[in-house]
């Protein structure tokens, strides 16, 4: 009877991993490509901020998104630590601080796109800035919030590459699925750094997007584990390596 209930609760738990992944990736892919994408025009101020005004319920959505993920982060990295604590809890345990440490820079980082409400909001105390004034503190909060990107995404890259390891030496997920999320990390650090030395590179800009696919793959497959019953995790009893 105890068994049944372990087992029914451990799949109750993979199966909450599974739909945070997919609704941190849906909403993430909303507010990180699809609204940049559609409102922000490059270094074209007057466009990108009109597309702000045009498009403000948009926006003000992908915000919330951005709050709903981090705060989905946290949970979520709770419970990859009782997934896989039994590998190895030091390790687990690292993988989990990345991640929240990934959540917190998240959290601040809002901060960019809240700024710009502000700036674009009509306040009567903005009325000391001249125009282009304005739209040029508005495109500085754009970009520092596209630079607060690559500095989660560097916490992310670690995170990914702890749990690709707990992935690969559980025993219990494909090993293949933990290879893509290592090598996904590559792609991840490689983004950063390269706008932060060289953002000009189209060659690696290539690179990147080749190793951005492995992880998005090895993750995918991950979830599609948890969430169909695939390979030998639904027997979880793995004892830990510390």
């Amino acid at each position: 009877m105890k068994s049944n209930f372990n087992q029914l609760a451990n799949r109750r738990i993979n199966i909450t991993i599974g739909i945070l992944y997919l609704f941190i990736i849906v909403c993430s892919v909303f507010s990180i490509l699809y609204i940049p994408s559609k409102l922000f025009a490059n270094e074209n101020v007057v466009t990108t901020i009109g597309n702000i005004r045009t498009f403000n319920f948009l926006f003000r959505l992908s915000l919330l998104c951005d709050v709903i993920v981090f705060l989905c982060e946290i949970v979520l990295a709770v419970l990859l630590y009782e997934l896989l604590r039994h590998v190895s809890r030091r390790l687990s345990m690292i993988a989990v601080l990345y991640r929240l440490a990934m959540a917190f820079v998240m959290s601040i980082n809002l901060l960019n796109y809240f700024f710009v409400l502000i700036l674009l909001s009509g306040a009567s105390y903005l009325a000391v800035f001249e125009t282009d004034q304005l739209y040029a503190l508005v495109m500085l909060f754009i970009n520092a919030h596209k630079y607060g990107e690559y500095i989660w995404s560097i916490f992310f890259a670690l995170h990914l590459m702890v749990f690709g390891y707990l992935i690969f030496k559980s025993g219990f997920f494909p090993k293949i699925s933990g290879i893509l999320m290592m090598a996904g990390s590559l792609g991840h650090l490689s983004e950063s750094f390269k706008n932060f030395l060289i953002p000009d590179s189209e060659m690696l800009t290539m690179i990147t997007s080749l190793f951005l696919l492995f992880s998005f793959i090895g993750e995918m497959s991950f979830v599609f584990c948890l969430l169909f019953k695939v390979g030998k995790y639904k027997h979880l009893t793995v004892v830990s390596t510390n």
